[in-house]
């Protein structure tokens, strides 16, 4: 994992973390883990979450066309990772 992936990844850990309301140990906010299915994350806290990846990284890096280029089923499925790679693609970070 490059030194940004890591970077962009500890910060999309922190803010799923904010996002939830809830105390989430990083075990279970892991890469791999779906932002709905695993980490129970409901439709206002996914908005949220998508606010503050905005905040934090800039426009450039659209998540919200994101989650809507995915199909339904992709949109809830949509794992940590996924977020930090796009993140880092479109940051050009990587």
């Amino acid at each position: 994992m490059s030194d940004a992936t890591g970077h962009v990844l500890a910060a999309v850990t922190d803010l799923v973390r904010s996002s939830t309301g809830r105390l989430l140990p990083d075990d279970v906010i892991a890469p791999e883990a779906a932002l709905v299915a695993d980490l129970g994350l409901d439709s206002i806290e996914l908005v949220g979450l998508v606010g503050r990846l905005q905040a934090r990284f800039g426009e450039q890096v659209n998540v919200s066309s994101f989650l809507a280029s995915l199909d339904a089923d992709g949109a809830t499925d949509v794992r940590v990772m996924q977020v930090v790679e796009f993140i880092v693609a479109s940051s050009g970070d990587g």
